[in-house]
């Protein structure tokens, strides 16, 4: 009987599992049904003091109001689509009454990635507005030519966080080891740049009778087309990248006697080495760009990009890396050292980066100083700064940057806009 009745009693509970299986998997299958489309997104409250008082424009210098939201889709098990929409405003123009500046960060709205990916197999296909990093360094770019940069701020942002996103079809096949990847390029997108006359992009470094035209933007269409194609081998302990590409030049140059300035495309070669040792990481880039537009020539020139660089993560919570590129121009001419070129034959870049994390990883110190120069002489500046997660949804920035002169006329120029910086964002 007492067998007979912890039977029933377990046949009876089994139909309540059952029952509570079946419940458990409908909620499951419309969470599921549900989840296809999530939409995120942060604000960001950023504001900054520039407190050398030599400055062009002194003080406060930034409240900037910035809204970003992503729409992501999963389709099915293999394709999904990503939306992301910027829009910014920032009112200390209008109380500073700075104006006449065509190009500024008082007010923008746009879309910044927003592309289609799917997978096919071993083959990825991906469509729409899209960034594309090539290369192993963290602070200077050599072999990372595919997207143009926001170089409004200089030095105020790490490269991860300026990349522009283009229109792009991109095509990778994977097997074991390898990818293998192409694309066309279908928008002929250049860099952002500082308004003329702006503390980024001061009239004093041209001389006084120079004159700085319009820039005129190059068109998208099947004429200005770019390509690009990369192998990529990930392996126990290494890997190793090649590139090759025809992409548009992110410098500007002179036309039409100049009166304007315009981007035209240049073509690229290069590979990157990553190796991993114990705590170290060693890196090496490098690669070789031909068509290169000048001011002061009418010869087109190549130029060699190289990068030799080391990190090391030995001590407990700190990283540190050293990275020390040179950019070396053939055939060079000595008057393209003159305005408004002002190039060297062998031109060195340094970037010292160290952090360090604490308080359970949510509090993170970095330094970085970027100089150019084989002496230094020629400028650059430091920035020092601390990100501390407040909770899972706000986070907090503060710092400062230190912008040092050189005989580089640009970054002696800028030299007086050392700030301090702080910033508010809320993720949602």
């Amino acid at each position: 009987m007492t067998l007979g009745l912890a039977d029933d009693l377990d046949d009876l509970m089994g139909d309540f599992e059952q029952e509570e299986d079946i419940n458990t998997t409908i909620v499951d299958v419309v969470q599921e049904k549900e989840s296809w489309i999530t939409l995120s997104g942060d604000y960001t409250f950023s504001t900054a003091y520039n407190y050398d008082k030599a400055a062009t424009i002194e003080g406060l210098s930034r409240l900037r109001n910035t809204l970003n939201l992503t729409l992501d889709m999963e389709f099915s098990k293999n394709w999904k689509s990503k939306v992301e929409m910027k829009a910014l405003g920032d009112p200390v123009y209008e109380l500073r009454d700075i104006s006449g500046f065509t190009e500024t960060l008082e007010e923008e709205q746009e879309f910044k990635e927003a592309y289609i990916q799917g997978t096919m197999g071993n083959f990825d296909l991906k469509i729409g507005r899209q960034i594309t990093v090539w290369g192993k360094s963290d602070n200077i770019r050599i072999t990372d030519v595919i997207n143009p940069l926001d170089n409004r701020e200089i030095g105020m942002v790490d490269i991860e966080n300026l990349r522009l996103p283009v229109n792009t079809s991109k095509l990778s096949y994977f097997a074991g080891d390898y990818a293998f990847k192409v694309a066309v390029i279908h928008e002929a997108r250049i860099q952002k740049e500082a308004a003329v006359g702006s503390e980024f992009f001061p009239s004093s470094i041209f001389p006084p009778a120079f004159v700085i035209p319009s820039v005129i933007d190059p068109e998208s269409d099947k004429d200005s087309a770019q390509y690009t194609t990369s192998i990529d081998g990930t392996f126990s302990g290494w890997d190793i990248s090649f590139y090759a590409a025809k992409v548009l030049d992110q410098r500007w140059h002179l036309e039409n006697s100049n009166t304007i300035r315009t981007y035209t495309p240049i073509t690229m070669s290069g590979f990157a080495l990553n190796i991993a040792s114990g705590s170290w990481i060693f890196k090496t880039e490098s690669a070789l760009l031909d068509d290169l537009r000048y001011n002061t020539t009418t010869q087109e020139k190549r130029r060699l990009d190289s990068l030799v660089g080391i990190e090391y993560s030995g001590v407990k919570d700190v990283t540190t890396s050293l990275e020390v590129a040179n950019r070396h121009i053939f055939d060079y001419e000595a008057q393209m050292l003159s305005a408004p070129d002002y190039v060297r034959k062998n031109e060195m870049q340094t970037a010292l980066r160290s952090s360090y994390t604490f308080d359970h990883d949510n509090a993170t110190l970095t330094y970085l100083a970027t100089v150019t120069g084989y002496e230094f002489q020629d400028g650059g500046f430091q920035r020092f700064w601390l990100d501390y997660d407040y909770s899972d949804t706000i986070k907090l920035t503060t710092g400062f940057i230190d912008y040092f002169g050189g005989e580089k006329p640009y970054l002696e120029a800028i030299s007086v806009n050392d700030r301090l910086f702080f910033d508010f964002k809320y993720s949602f």
